[in-house]
């Protein structure tokens, strides 16, 4: 903590004195509000809202039962661009330009700075799928759940919702199930991982577009940079669950959101839309994100009070009636499944599981004050996706966050320009699904409930960094250039310890290993044996016996032969092999009492811990 406090205090100290170079409005900043508004002017088109309206409800009607279908997909596809079509879109535009650019080819012009940009986007890339394969290198039961659901995928059940294992949203099984056929990883915990890592990959050029949207394009450039190497979005990622579908997609709604009032078009407005409903497909923390547009739209009126108020209402309109006909197949299986909807995120909010440790005002504001303070001082205690009791931010990350928020708030005070205190107002509103863990406040902070955070959190540090640069600048070419990048790689390197070393190290320790019996298994049924002849014998709180089927390159099939049952064993014809826990004697025991000629071995696995027998039943020595 003293190293933080530190370091933030050197910077701001340094940087401030040159305040007039570093803390004031770059000059290519956009306007805080476009010169006109334009969304009550956009041309609406009758017929385009009666055809949407028709097929809208048609989506709705078809989806009924959970399931996608060619039908209730075509009605929904055509419904959403019928609508945007009728509220004044140019839905052919991009279809125009395409055909253009195929006919008359596409002139890129790479300048220096567009070279830069790409440069760091390569690395963005290379973190992404760098050493993915084997960090980390074991599926938990969530994972198991994921696959058997990318298993109903491939197998043709398109559901809009997967109720197994309290339920969840579609958007990873279906780019699951596409590498797993596909690209051919098949169903493996590498393809979960790619799903993830692609929309890890597609939040980074967001990130950019953000930067350059509130400041100018080197904020922009530094909050890719940033948060492309940083241990929070790898960890999230890597765990290769749904978790990063909801900073994902917070970074695209807010940022066409954000364009919208900068600019005033109905456009901006409806992307939004599209984005705030596709969210909900997502991940369940996005649920709470028309809490922030309503937020959004709050903090802007106040600012800009001469804005007119009918322009902010249609532009509200427009943004909830896009989401809306983007949300209408999930909304239908709101309304008919409320029970499996609502019941992962009521068992946190609600009774639903267990009382209240306190009141529940008490409980939230001590949850908003940890969730507040996660960036430098705890990130929570769930292994899973985090280094537990650590901040959430590196060193270098943590310090030029503090920095940036210095600056842009005293800018803030001194402007009353509204974005700037956006960022500030978005912090506690993106942690409300961590902070709203009433039941379980243990499990807060949580990096991947209170993902989106992460969005303010690296911009305001992407300022700090711009701020030094310019800084160090103003006084010598180019040590401000060699400062900044000194700083990013300080901060990639941190980041890599964490990632690669700590989390992989903890992760290892607090997790079974089921892809070791998997091998063990895989290789008696390719060799000497077949697949129904080795069996995992359960044990309280041991491996997941789906998983071993999985990576012994069998998935859909679960290995558990419970003690009650190894007599049924006797009709399956030799060779055998048993895996069984080391304390489990018992069952050993019987097993010396079926096969007495039986060989028995001890695995040894690399992690303490987490070696198994195996008992093996040769073909000559069956009974």
């Amino acid at each position: 903590v003293a190293l933080y406090v530190l370091m933030a205090a050197g910077l701001s100290a340094y940087v401030l004195r040159r305040w007039p170079a570093t803390g004031s409005p770059p000059e290519d900043m956009p306007a805080s509000e476009p010169a006109t508004w334009r969304v009550t002017a956009t041309r609406v088109r009758l017929l385009g809202l009666a055809l949407a309206a028709g097929l809208l409800v048609a989506t709705f009607v078809l989806t009924g039962g959970n399931r996608f279908t060619r039908l209730n997909v075509t009605t929904w596809v055509l419904g959403s661009l019928a609508l945007a079509w009728g509220l004044g879109a140019d839905v052919f535009a991009w279809p125009r330009r395409l055909i253009y650019g195929i006919r008359h080819g596409v002139t890129v012009r790479l300048s220096p700075f567009r070279l830069l940009v790409l440069m760091v986007l390569l690395v963005g890339v290379f973190w992404r799928f760098y050493r993915l394969s084997d960090v980390p290198p074991e599926m938990t039961s969530d994972h198991a759940e994921k696959l058997y659901d990318v298993m109903d995928v491939l197998a043709g059940q398109w559901r809009v919702f997967f109720p197994r294992n309290a339920g969840r949203e579609p958007i990873q099984m279906y780019l699951t199930a596409f590498f797993a056929r596909v690209v051919g990883t098949g169903i493996h915990f590498l393809s979960l991982k790619l799903a993830t890592a692609v929309g890890a990959l597609a939040l980074l050029p967001t990130m950019y577009a953000l930067g350059c949207t509130w400041q100018d394009r080197e904020t922009g450039l530094w909050a890719m940079a940033l948060v492309g190497v940083a241990y929070w979005l790898q960890v999230i990622t890597r765990a290769a669950l749904r978790f990063v579908f909801y900073p994902l997609f917070a970074a695209l709604t807010l940022l066409y959101l954000l364009r919208g009032l900068q600019r005033g078009r109905a456009t901006d407005f409806l992307w939004a839309g599209v984005f705030l409903g596709a969210g909900l497909y997502g991940y369940t923390s996005f649920r709470l994100m028309p809490v922030v547009i309503f937020a959004t739209f709050l903090w802007y009126a106040w600012h800009q009070r001469r804005t007119p108020k009918r322009e902010l209402l249609a532009a509200l309109v427009l943004m909830g009636l896009m989401a809306l006909a983007l949300a209408t197949p999930m909304f239908r299986y709101m309304i008919d499944e409320p029970q499996w909807f609502f019941y992962r995120s009521m068992t946190r909010l609600s009774t639903l599981e267990r009382p209240y440790p306190d009141a529940p005002w008490r409980v939230f504001v001590h949850n908003v004050f940890r969730a507040a303070v996660m960036f430098w001082w705890d990130n929570g205690e769930v292994w899973l996706a985090s280094v537990p009791k650590r901040p959430a931010l590196d060193l270098v990350a943590a310090a030029l966050m503090t920095l940036g928020m210095v600056l842009v708030g005293l800018r803030y005070v001194r402007t009353r320009r509204w974005q700037d205190g956006w960022w500030f107002l978005l912090i506690p509103l993106l942690q409300l699904p961590s902070s709203l863990a009433l039941a379980f406040p243990n499990e807060n902070p949580n990096l991947y409930r209170a993902g989106a955070a992460l969005i303010p959190a690296f911009l305001f540090a992407a300022a700090g960094l711009r701020a030094i640069r310019r800084a160090w600048d103003t006084w010598r070419r180019p040590i401000g250039s060699l400062a900044a990048v000194s700083l990013w790689l300080w901060s990639m390197a941190a980041s890599y310890h964490l990632v690669f070393v700590e989390y992989q190290h903890l992760y290892r320790l607090s997790t079974w290993n089921a892809s070791e019996m998997g091998e063990v298994i895989g290789g008696f049924a390719r060799s000497v044996g077949e697949p129904d002849q080795a069996w995992v014998v359960p044990y309280p709180f041991w491996v997941d016996t789906r998983l071993v089927g999985i990576w012994a390159g069998y998935p859909g099939r679960d290995y558990a032969l419970f003690p009650d049952q190894l007599d049924t064993t006797l009709a399956v014809p030799a060779p055998k092999m048993f895996l069984l826990k080391p304390e489990d004697q018992a069952t050993l025991e019987r097993l010396w009492a079926l096969y007495p000629q039986g060989r028995v071995w001890r695995y040894r696995s690399p992690v303490e811990g987490k070696d198994f027998l195996m008992y093996f039943v040769p073909i000559d020595m069956a009974p």
